[in-house]
């Protein structure tokens, strides 16, 4: 885990699929004294791998994570990361798995 001047930590994890990298996200971890969000701040499928259920699986993953850690909420900037993505798309999926978008175009989820 690295820490930021702003003593965040951001932390890489991957999905593995037969021994090969097929996805991974980054997490923002900020102080909880400061806020309640954990912040994905990033994913990534390979285009391959898409429709087999492993970024919702890496969703859930991250939202036990952030549950466990003692963070209530998740928020995210959905932007896709490859010509194959499309934006509209990209935050529709997100909003099939609960995430709402506030007032400035971010994404959000309260945890149950």
């Amino acid at each position: 885990m690295e820490e930021s001047a702003r003593g965040i930590c951001s932390r890489p994890f991957v999905g593995v699929r037969e021994g090969t990298v097929v996805a991974f996200v980054l997490l923002d971890f900020p102080p909880l004294t400061h806020t309640d969000t954990l912040v994905l701040y990033e994913i990534f499928v390979d285009p391959l791998e898409r429709g087999k259920g492993i970024g919702t699986a890496l969703i859930e993953a991250v939202e036990r994570l952030a549950r466990s850690n003692g963070y209530s909420r998740v928020a995210l900037s959905p932007v896709p990361l490859d010509e194959a993505t499309y934006q509209e798309g990209l935050t529709r999926w997100y909003e099939s798995l609960g995430y709402e978008v506030n007032e400035c175009g971010e994404l959000f989820k309260v945890l149950p």
